[in-house]
């Protein structure tokens, strides 16, 4: 059940922190650079959804700690914490596209943006704690694209499952870390393996090699 995962992910979560090899431990889906992007419509006003001028806007679902293990930079307020996640605040994070768009001459914090949430055809209204820098999907050369950072708690109300890739930031070699966080997890779930494991270095240096190989030619 939805119940029992975001639970899951509270427990996952306090064992990551204790680790010592760990310095920070969070979650997201998706992360930056897969190229995996899902999301809906947003709009600082109700009647931009009735006369069709709601934008696009790329979701995210992320759990407490995630910002600060990637080391985004927060332009104004906060990001989301234990207490928003486990509550089911109504908050959410925006990134800085999305703030001159919605806001260009005024501050996003306080703000109520109204979001599609499932398959309700309304707009949801919802309040910006936090504005963000751009996290890139796709490339390092792509234009800013707006963006709206929600609680994992919300994965049911938006209508997506409330999976999760976790990310952690280490003390020495990151490699030497694996064994450890693989036990913290058996000791959760034997039956759930530990997969997909990378380095962030290795997916920005695969982002970046067709540039740097142009550059080298």
């Amino acid at each position: 059940t939805a119940e029992r995962q975001l639970e899951f992910q509270r427990q996952f979560k306090q064992k990551l922190d204790a680790l010592p090899q760990a310095t920070q431990a969070g979650g997201g889906f998706p992360l930056p650079l897969t190229g995996v992007g899902f999301g809906s419509r947003y709009a600082p006003d109700l009647a931009s959804f009735e006369d069709g001028s709601a934008r696009q806007a790329q979701y995210r679902l992320v759990y407490p700690g995630y910002f600060e293990t990637l080391r985004t930079q927060v332009l104004a307020g906060r990001t989301l914490s234990q207490a928003d996640q486990d509550g089911a605040r109504n908050y959410v994070v925006i990134n800085e596209a999305l703030a001159h768009r919605a806001w260009p001459d005024e501050s996003a914090l306080g703000k109520t943006i109204y979001i599609r949430r499932g398959d309700r055809p309304e707009g949801v209204a919802t309040e910006v704690v936090g504005v963000v820098e751009h996290q890139v999907v796709q490339n390092l050369r792509e234009d800013p694209i707006e963006t709206i950072y929600f609680s994992s708690s919300f994965a049911g109300s938006i209508g997506f499952f409330p999976g999760m890739t976790w990310t952690a930031r280490t003390r020495g070699d990151p490699q030497a870390a694996r064994t450890p966080i693989q036990e913290a997890l058996a000791g959760l779930d034997a039956d759930i393996p530990l997969t997909n494991v990378e380095l962030l270095q290795a997916r920005l240096e695969e982002a970046t090699a067709e540039m740097r190989f142009s550059s080298m030619l």
